[in-house]
């Protein structure tokens, strides 16, 4: 026979939580009346009023919990909005009780008119105090419980940026224990930053003493959580971690961040494009807005890498139809299947068409866009690699010239609007 697992605070749902919430429903107004009157003698003397009291307070306790969605949280994860949460509702139960106390107990003598006055009040904090304890419980226990784990080949991290992103990137390790990897610190800038705090994790100097950190603190590696800096900030921590012998990783660029968080899973290696990172460009999504919502937007060579990131940005300006045209099946295949999961969880989905063509076939070319009648064509479909392609002259030609010529053709013929001929990533002899 199995052995029950001892009790934790961890371990209550919110169908326990409602036991609490009447038990202490029923409690709060007593404890309010002993605190009030000071004597047991004093007590006795109210307990029919106090029960009436307690038993009426338990209906708009709950009411007032559940209004404002006590009973639908994850208390395990609360912060700081499951803390105003709850203390709306408490405030809402007293609230309701001094108008009950007032208006109908006390004026039609429910409650005899020496009852003490000031028992809603007490009955609020304290509803607020055994709500709150019983809540924040379960919050602390998973917290002791996650630092407790038998952690393996955990690594000390040291986070550079002590901003949002930074702060996010430690919830997330914090959280998550089975990823191995421990918060030692972060390094940042600003100097008003210096020497605090951020969920326990002290900000240890800037950027430049992270040799000296990794030294003092046994550091494994740096994560670089700079999403809004220039590349040529990124590029510096780099260096800085090089000359440390310390690996670095990093956070997606704020470009990329497109639901604006920022999960553990998006940590990488630091890539070319990061330490080649341009300066922020603010984009005037407005008229973006205006010319692709509600409209058919069709992007050929979509199962490329900017086809493709094209294709989610046009998404979430939430067009009727997004097109996708291109010559690799693969390709144009898993980034419908990301399109169709990302707009499945979106309030208007996006309706998906995967067109797999080759732009130099006039005909089917021309047949995809009489079925479809795009409203806006973007071009990104073309050979790239530019050493390759001049060893294939002929074929870039076709593709890239010939190809274009023909879809500008096919496009005016089905009427589209606008016809956008987007730049390759790649350059000759780049720096």
């Amino acid at each position: 026979m199995k052995l029950q697992a001892r009790f934790s605070p961890e371990g209550l749902s919110n169908r326990h939580l409602l036991v609490l919430d009447v038990l202490f429903g029923f409690l709060t107004p007593a404890a309010a009346l002993l605190l009030r009157v000071e004597s047991l003698e004093g007590f006795k003397e109210y307990v029919q009023p106090v029960v009436i009291y307690g038993s009426l307070g338990v209906l708009w306790k709950l009411f007032s919990f559940r209004s404002c969605g006590l009973y639908s949280q994850q208390w395990r994860y609360a912060s700081v909005e499951e803390g105003i949460d709850l203390a709306k509702a408490a405030g809402m139960a007293m609230f309701i009780g001094l108008v009950a106390f007032y208006t109908v107990l006390r004026p039609f003598g429910v409650i005899p008119p020496d009852f003490p006055r000031s028992i809603p009040l007490i009955d609020g904090v304290l509803t607020l105090f055994c709500a709150g304890s019983s809540r924040f419980a379960v919050r602390l226990a998973h917290s002791l419980q996650a630092s407790s784990q038998q952690r393996v080949d955990t690594e000390r991290v040291l986070i550079a940026g002590a901003g949002d992103a930074g702060s996010m990137i430690v919830k997330e390790m914090t959280r998550n224990p089975q990823l191995g990897l421990i918060p030692a610190g972060f390094v940042d800038d600003d100097p008003k930053k210096a020497g605090q705090y951020i969920h326990g994790v002290q900000v240890l100097g800037s950027l430049a003493d992270i040799p000296r950190i990794v030294a003092q603190e046994g550091i494994k590696q740096v994560i670089i959580a700079l999403p809004k800096e220039s590349g040529r900030v990124i590029r510096s921590v780099v260096q800085t971690c090089g000359l440390a012998k310390v690996a670095s990783r990093t956070i997606p660029g704020v470009y990329e961040l497109l639901d604006g968080r920022v999960r553990v899973s998006q940590i990488r290696e630091v890539q070319i494009e990061d330490i080649l990172r341009r300066g922020i460009v603010k984009n005037e999504t407005k008229g973006l807005d205006l010319l692709i919502r509600d409209s058919c937007v069709m992007v050929t060579g979509a199962g490329g890498s900017i086809g493709g990131e094209l294709c989610r940005q046009i998404c979430s300006f939430r067009p009727s139809d997004i097109v996708l045209l291109g010559h690799g099946e693969n390709s144009i295949f898993e980034i419908a299947a990301e399109l169709r999961r990302q707009s499945s969880s979106g309030r208007s989905p996006v309706n998906i068409h995967a067109v797999i063509a080759d732009i130099r076939d006039s005909h089917r070319v021309s047949h995809a866009l009489q079925t479809y009648q795009p409203r806006i064509v973007l071009h990104a479909a073309a050979h790239k690699h530019v050493g390759l392609m001049e060893r294939n002259v002929a074929d870039a030609v076709t593709n890239n010239v010939f190809g274009t010529q023909t879809l500008v053709d096919v496009s005016l013929d089905a009427g589209a609007e606008r016809f956008v001929l987007i730049s390759s990533d790649k350059a000759v002899n780049p720096t």
